[in-house]
């Protein structure tokens, strides 16, 4: 006789095999959250646009950050679909972040690539390290391992009942691809409990300044721009500003996306859990 979940019907393996491994893709990210979560430790002091966009979504979001602030603050001009660099600000950038995206722009480079940039990229990744030393983001390697944890456990169930049970398994196969796209996603997810903690005092503390986005304008006074963006996210900035990052898409006629190479692991079409800087 069969073991189980083995001498299930095909139905039946096929929920078992969902809930089976969706519980094993999000055992990390469930994992991570907890991490720290009600530590009495004190939190660290982050005041940078730059490393709280990262803490919230990764250095990928730190970079759309930067694109929409670079904008505002006047180091970047919109040129139809593409982003030009004002030459005569460039000396008043000083973090390796900025330089690595002005850098980019600088070479006339399509906006949609930008997470492909190889300086880029190593300028990101070292913002999401300084992260991981206070443990507010998981290390990537620990995340990767992870990754591909997951994905051995619920690949090796789905072929030991192909082996047993033979074809068909086309719905067996899209399950499992569904799952591999699920346990990428778990991956992309850096933050800890303890990065939450700190996350949500960083709410907290800008509440007010949220509650005024909708009078914030373009240009205006010290760091609003950044600071929403980077805290609360792009949808709480003004239409008008936030409009920017429409030109981070690829253009209509791009053929790329999944085959390209580069920095833009993590997500992607097939990058899989360690495409990439990503991350």
């Amino acid at each position: 006789m069969r073991p189980f979940p083995f001498n299930l019907t095909g139905p039946e393996f096929l929920w078992f095999f969902a809930a089976f491994g969706l519980c094993v893709a999000f055992l990390p990210l469930v994992r991570r959250r907890m991490r720290g979560a009600n530590s009495p430790d004190p939190l660290p002091r982050i005041t940078d646009p730059i490393q709280i966009a990262t803490l919230r979504g990764g250095y990928k979001e730190a970079v759309r950050m930067l694109v929409v602030t670079l904008v505002d603050r006047g180091f970047l001009v919109q040129d139809g679909r593409t982003l030009a660099t004002v030459a005569k600000n460039e000396g008043f950038l000083t973090n390796k972040l900025e330089i690595a995206l002005f850098n980019y722009f600088k070479r006339d480079n399509h906006p949609s690539s930008v997470f492909k940039d190889a300086a880029v990229c190593i300028a990101g990744r070292t913002v999401e390290e300084s992260l991981e030393s206070l443990g507010l983001r998981a290390k990537r390697t620990q995340r990767l391992n992870e990754c591909l944890l997951s994905i051995g456990a619920f690949g090796a169930v789905a072929v030991v009942r192909i082996v047993i049970s033979g074809p068909p398994f086309g719905f067996l196969l899209f399950e499992t691809l569904a799952l591999i796209f699920v346990a990428v996603w778990v991956f992309t997810q850096g933050i800890t409990g303890r990065g939450d903690r700190l996350l949500n005092q960083l709410q907290q503390l800008f509440a007010r300044l949220k509650a005024r986005a909708p009078r914030v304008w373009r240009g205006g006074p010290g760091q609003e721009v950044a600071l929403l963006a980077a805290v609360f996210g792009f949808s709480e900035l003004p239409p008008a500003i936030a409009g920017t990052l429409r030109l981070l898409r690829p253009p209509a006629n791009s053929s790329s996306g999944c085959g390209s190479s580069g920095c833009g692991g993590g997500g992607g079409c097939g990058g899989g859990c360690g495409g990439g800087c990503g991350g």
